[in-house]
Parts: structure tokens; sequence; C-alpha cells
């Protein structure tokens, strides 16, 4: 059943049809829409709008849908039975790719007890960076800030690591380790 209707503020309209999968391809707002079996209410989603959809698996079913809107709208929906819908609109409006695709920078790096070193340089174009440490027993400290106290900065223990992603520092990285022959892997993309 493919249904487009109008729906008054404040109104709910209730429609009967057996079904597994609900899809409301389009609405000028937000609705609350209750599905029913046997006059009982076994599910509900408040506040969606044009989109959603709804499959009931492990043959559960629906035999009613209720559905309420603050405001007067028009809306279009589908109930189904052992059939999906699939309803495909292009995006309004900018579009930002993010993470798209690019160089890695892979290697292995000593860090000793007595001194701290420079893993990476300051890099603002840095999008991703993975520091892992490849040490059996020595702990690793990294800084983002400058020089590595001992003790001091984001402390890594024996194959943890440390990994950005959706907020990457551009900073320079430092590291030391609290004893000397430690080794650390170093991605950066």
């Amino acid at each position: 059943m493919m249904i487009k209707t109008k729906i008054s503020a404040g109104q709910m309209v209730e429609f009967h049809e057996k079904g597994d999968f609900f899809r409301l391809m389009n609405s000028g707002g937000d609705v609350n829409i209750r599905f029913f079996f046997m006059g009982t209410e076994v599910a509900r989603s408040e506040s969606v709008s044009g989109g959603y959809s709804e499959a009931f698996d492990g043959g559960r079913s629906f035999d009613s849908v209720q559905i309420e809107s603050a405001i007067t709208q028009n809306v279009h929906f589908v109930i189904r039975f052992g059939n999906k819908v699939t309803y495909d609109q292009p995006p309004v409006g900018n579009v930002s790719v993010v993470n798209n695709s690019g160089v890695i920078n892979q290697f292995i790096a000593d860090v000793d007890a007595s001194e701290d070193a420079q893993l990476l340089p300051i890099n603002s174009l840095r999008k991703y960076l993975l520091v892992q440490n490849l040490s059996e027993a020595q702990v690793i400290y990294l800084s983002f800030s400058g020089v590595v106290v001992p003790g001091g900065g984001v402390k890594l223990f024996p194959g943890a690591s440390f990994s950005a992603e959706a907020f990457c520092p551009v900073n320079e990285v430092r590291a030391l380790a609290d004893a000397d022959g430690a080794r650390v892997l170093v991605l950066e993309g």
C-alpha cells in the first residue's frame, strides 16, 4: 500500500494494512508513528521525518499504523509485507567529503630514555596519526606541546597505541621512553 495524505496539526490518522516494512517517503516535518498488531502497540518511532524506515524481522509484523503530526503537512509512505522499498534522494546544499584518500607515511623509530626524540614535525595537513609502542617492556610517553619529561605526556604501555582520526593534532610529536631500546611505529596521513 502506498499512501499520500495530508495530516492536520495535532491530528492522528490510522491505516489498516498488514506489513513487516514501513517507509516514510516524504514528510513536511517530524511525525510520530505507532505500529500495532491485533490492537497491541508493538513499536513506536517519535520525531521521524522523510527517509525513515522500519523493518520487522523474525516473522514479526503489524496490522495497523498510526501517524501523528504536530503541524499540518503532507506525508507519503508505503507499507509492504515481504518486500523492502528504497527511496534515495540526492543531498541538498553543500556536501563535504570527509576522510578522502591520501598517502600514509609509515616508519619505525627508536626512542631512548636519555633524550626525547622528535617523531614528527608540525604538519598542518595531517589528517591521521597513529603511534604504536612496539616495545616488549618499555613505556613510551608522547608530547604534542614540546619536550617530553619523564613520566609526562600520553602514556603508552608495551603494545598500546595512540590514534587520532576525527580530531588530529598538527603539532610536533615527540616521544621519550622509560628505558633505552624502545621502538615505535608511526603512521601519518
